[in-house]
């Protein structure tokens, strides 16, 4: 027996309802008076006495026992379904439908898994009678509840059903069983019933986290008759080509110059792939076309294109592929970026020469950086100011590098947190007056990508090399396609001792294992530290043709992100603007043509003039257009769906079994037999009615037994006082 209220309150409120007759009696009987007419009276009421206690008692034990039924009602005890019990029960049963909502249960070829698991959602509605509690939740990286616990009406159940759509996220388990639990620990009724109804990716259900499985543990009670089951849906096959990613990889991206863009094509089947096209379009427009001859199962191919941008301004990069698929949703990927007509770079010094230029610290910098005027220099514009006197007035570009830099004000620090919050990117090249001064100059431990411990200088016999150590990070796909002889010419005798902080990016390291190049995003910004110095002094990459190639790299990739700003299906939205700009944002258009009034909110880091816009979750992957109302073009954002999803294969069911048996789950298998097996797992009735009754059959009894008796002996003293 289980009960759906609290025990121990309606047990206390029973004792005291049964408590309260039994005083009455106690206070209400017949006292003794002494009284000498009494003993005449008394010899004849001798043999009637032991009858009148015994009435008295059985009216008081009916009047006990009908507060007691009333209480055990309210506290609505359940019994299992055992011989005679389903006569006397009420079977009500509330159940949870989650379905699994992630962008994988859109693949199929006449029927996806996403109908399949409708399907058998209809099918769990048909165990159920009107009037039980019913919900239904979509799930995905968090769980949408498109029907709260509601008595279940059938046509309203089916038209929920009808319009359920994939959702085009990832799955994250743990989100969804914690909004479940909390559901299946709110309804009250003698069954609660838990169906979680996927395809079972291996990505998701092959280890389940030490979480998950407590949360999954927690919903199977028997004692208190709630019950988790996952239904799995056997797909009829895998097949699934999709873009993972699309990613800036090199060039320049500015008016009237050429970028290189790659998309990443996996093959998450499990047979061979042969000639597959894909296509980049440009601003709507297809610009080229690229076929990829063969792609065995579970590889990843690589497919670069060449663009050109004739205007700045906001752009619209979309690759797809051109051959029908099983899984539409996974064939495209989307970039938005904002060209830029010209880049801004200002250099500090901190060992200005003025006249005497090649004796300063950014000498060779800025003749890497311009390269003649032509190629990658193109936009460029290049201002270098002494170290000295550096005003926050000048705080204002796309880069600041700090070379060998020791203090400078706390206005213009200020002025360059600020400028990287915005979007700038800081460069520091440490040298012979920065060690110890970087700490001093930015103490809070959240800006700086890594901690400046000590100088360290070599035996020139012992210098070290230049590798790339994150071959994922746009500088490292540029030079890991050099020679090796070029990427290792150049020669690293001094450099800065780095202790790299958390959610910090290495793309280069020492040949030695110690960090070169350290990177880490600030607002939307970024700082990079170069553990060796800009100019001869620590190393000889200034006279090496890969100082330029490395240089303009890193120009072009923090440049490919200062107007991109691309999200994941199921994420937050936001963006930071400028306060006086937010008054002229109209609205935001999203993929499907909707649109949204953005939300601001203010964060304590930022600077004073910006402010954040929540626009909600992407819902949905492609373009979103920032409108704006005074003329301006609109700004982009984009949102693509997760990669990890490609891969669609599913656990098998006897490998499932045995991982969701260790947290007392049961498995069913999606079919036309699934109904049967509902109901003859499902245990439990309600008995809170029958109770009642009992208590109102008690209550009758006793008020007509206490009549009868009053009556009795009523008549009885009659007889004895004409005596």
């Amino acid at each position: 027996m289980g009960f759906l209220n609290p025990l121990f309150m309606w047990l206390g409120l029973a004792a005291v309802g049964v408590t309260v007759p039994i005083l009455i009696h106690l206070l209400k009987r017949t006292r003794k008076i002494p009284w000498g007419a009494m003993i005449l009276l008394q010899r004849t009421q001798k043999k009637r006495k032991r009858k009148v206690r015994i009435e008295d008692l059985l009216v008081l034990i009916l009047r006990c026992l009908a507060l007691f039924l009333i209480a055990m009602a309210l506290l609505r005890p359940t019994l299992r379904n055992m011989a005679g019990f389903s006569l006397i029960g009420d079977q009500r049963i509330a159940t949870i439908i989650a379905i699994d909502g992630s962008y994988s249960m859109a693949h199929g070829d006449r029927f996806t898994r996403f109908q399949e698991a409708k399907t058998q959602a209809q099918s769990i509605l048909m165990t159920l009678s009107p009037g039980d509690p019913v919900s239904i939740v979509i799930m995905g990286d968090k769980p949408k509840v498109v029907l709260p616990p509601t008595a279940f009406d059938h046509n309203q159940v089916q038209q929920i059903l009808k319009n359920a759509e994939v959702r085009g996220e990832g799955l994250n388990i743990e989100n969804n069983l914690k909004v479940i639990k909390q559901m299946i620990d709110d309804i009250k009724s003698p069954i609660r019933e838990v169906y979680i109804i996927t395809d079972a990716q291996k990505i998701d259900f092959q280890t389940l986290s030490e979480e998950a499985q407590g949360l999954m543990s927690s919903m199977n009670n028997e004692d208190e008759n709630r019950r988790l089951t996952v239904i799995q849906i056997q797909p009829d096959h895998n097949e699934n080509l999709a873009l993972t990613n699309l990613v800036f990889a090199g060039g320049t991206i500015r008016r009237n110059a050429t970028a290189q863009f790659v998309a990443e094509l996996y093959n998450g089947g499990d047979q061979e792939q042969k000639r597959i096209p894909i296509t980049l379009d440009l601003d709507g427009q297809s610009i080229d076309t690229q076929v990829v001859q063969s792609l065995k199962a579970g590889e990843k191919q690589l497919v670069t294109f060449n663009v050109s941008f004739r205007n700045a301004g906001p752009h619209r990069l979309s690759a797809h592929i051109e051959t029908e698929d099983a899984l539409e949703l996974d064939n495209r990927r989307y970039f938005a970026i904002d060209v830029p007509d010209s880049i801004n770079i200002l250099c500090i010094d901190g060992s200005y020469a003025g006249t005497k230029k090649h004796q300063s610290e950014t000498y060779f910098l800025e003749k890497a950086l311009r390269l003649k005027g032509s190629g990658p220099a193109i936009g460029l514009q290049i201002e270098v100011i002494d170290a000295r006197a550096a005003d926050a007035r000048k705080m204002k570009a796309d880069f600041i590098i700090m070379a060998n830099v020791s203090g400078l004000q706390p206005s213009t620090l200020k002025k360059i947190k600020d400028s990287v919050y915005k979007g700038s990117c800081l460069i520091i090249f440490p040298g012979s007056k920065t060690e110890g001064a970087l700490k001093a100059s930015f103490p809070e431990p959240d800006f700086l990508p890594a901690e400046y411990v000590e100088n360290v200088t070599l035996p020139a016999s012992n210098a070290v090399s230049m590798n790339v150590s994150d071959r994922g990070h746009a500088i490292g796909m540029v030079l890991q396609r050099l020679p090796k002889d070029l990427l290792n010419s150049s020669s690293f005798w001094t450099y800065g001792k780095l202790k790299v902080r958390k959610n910090v990016r290495t793309p280069l390291k020492f040949s030695n294992g110690d960090p070169l190049l350290v990177e880490r995003k600030y607002g939307h910004g970024r700082i990079m530290i170069f553990a060796s110095s800009a100019n001869r002094e620590w190393n000889d990459l200034p006279l090496s043709p890969l100082n330029p190639i490395w240089l303009h790299s890193l120009i072009s990739y923090h440049t490919s992100s200062l107007g991109q700003a691309s999200y994941t299906v199921g994420q937050p939205l936001h963006m930071s603007m400028s306060k006086r700009k937010i008054g002229t944002l109209s609205s935001v258009k999203t993929p499907d043509g909707q649109t949204v009034r953005p939300k601001k909110t203010v964060h304590p880091t930022m600077p004073d003039e910006l402010a954040n816009l929540d626009f909600g979750y992407a819902e949905k992957p492609g373009f979103y257009d920032l409108l704006l109302m005074d003329g301006e073009a609109p700004k982009l954002l984009c949102a693509n769906i997760p990669a990890r999803e490609a891969n669609l294969r599913t656990v098998p069911e006897d490998e499932l079994m045995g991982t969701l048996a260790k947290t007392g789950t049961a498995l069913i298998k999606a079919g036309p037999g699934l109904v049967e097996q509902i109901k003859e797992n499902r245990v439990g009735y309600e008995i809170w009615r029958a109770l009642l009754i009992m208590a109102l059959l008690c209550l009758i009894a006793q008020a007509i037994l206490a009549d009868i008796y009053s009556k009795r002996l009523i008549e009885g003293r009659k007889k004895q006082v004409n005596v």
